[in-house]
C-alpha cells in the first residue's frame, strides 16, 4: 500500500532544552507524513480508555507538544506497532508448534553443524 500521501517538514521547540542539539538552539526538525487514513480515508475508529503512569503521561503530552500530534495519535500509533509486532511472534510461535507437531526437527547432524558453524561446544 502507498503509505506516503505527502510530507509536511515543520519545525517544533526542542521540550528537552537544546543544549546538546547546537547550532539549532532549541528548535528541533520534525517531519509529519500523512497517509490515507490520515486524510479522510475509510479506516474507522474507537474510542478507547487507557491507564497511564503519570510521568508517562507527561511525556506522552511533551512528545505531542514537540511532535505538533494529538496524544491519541500517538497511542493509536504505538498501539499498532505493538499490536503488529506480538501478532507476528504470535504466529511464528504457533507455526513452530504445528511444524514440532508433524515431527520436523532439525536432525541431530543438523544442529551439530550449527555448533560448529558459531564454534559453539557442549562444554
Amino acid at each position: 500500500r502507498d503509505l506516503t500521501v505527502a510530507l509536511e517538514v515543520s519545525l517544533a521547540r526542542n521540550f528537552y532544552g537544546a543544549a546538546s542539539w547546537a547550532p539549532y538552539r532549541g528548535w528541533l526538525g520534525c517531519a509529519r507524513v500523512y497517509t490515507p487514513a490520515h486524510v479522510g480515508g475509510s479506516t474507522m475508529s474507537a474510542t478507547m480508555t487507557v491507564r497511564l503512569e503519570a510521568g508517562l503521561k507527561d511525556r506522552l503530552e511533551k512528545l505531542a507538544e514537540a511532535t505538533q500530534r494529538s496524544k491519541s495519535f500517538l497511542a493509536a500509533e504505538a498501539i499498532r506497532d505493538f499490536v503488529d509486532v506480538n501478532e507476528w511472534q504470535v504466529s511464528e510461535v504457533r507455526e513452530a508448534f504445528a511444524e514440532a507437531d508433524r515431527g520436523e526437527f532439525a536432525s541431530d547432524a543438523m544442529v551439530d553443524e550449527v555448533f560448529r558453524k558459531w564454534g559453539a561446544g557442549a562444554g
